[in-house]
């Protein structure tokens, strides 16, 4: 009789935690530095992580640039504007790749970053 019940607290504790995939993304506009972590069990987590990482690729002083704790498109995006100066551009939890590419190319030429432009992409999910 208890097998039931704690077979079904299983699947009920693994779907919930594949329903959240939290993300984050850190810049250093010093350096340069992109950092990303997606598919984190919590946004705390995804924060620590991208920070850490961004430290451990060179950054001096990165700052948060986006966090989600929702699933979807991620697209981080970087240019640079007349001055050389490095922007960076992020869309976490889109429902498409069209609204994310739109959005983070939209706020970087908001600035005037439309040089080098470039880009990743990711899906923030934590079911495969």
């Amino acid at each position: 009789m208890k097998k039931i019940p704690l077979l079904t607290a299983f699947f009920v504790f693994i779907l919930a935690g594949g329903l959240f995939a939290a993300s984050a993304v850190y810049f250093c506009q010093i350096t340069g530095a992109i950092c990303v972590t997606y598919n984190s069990d919590t946004v705390e987590n995804a924060k620590i992580g991208a920070f850490q990482t961004c430290l451990n690729y060179g950054g001096k002083s990165p700052i948060l640039n986006n966090s989600s704790s929702y699933g979807g498109i991620g697209v981080v995006m970087w240019a640079e504007d007349s001055s050389n100066r490095r922007w960076c551009s992020s869309v976490l939890s889109a429902s498409s790749d069209q609204q994310a590419m739109q959005m983070a190319s939209d706020a970087l030429t908001s600035v005037g970053a439309i040089y080098n432009m470039s880009y990743n992409k990711f899906v923030d999910t934590i079911i495969q």
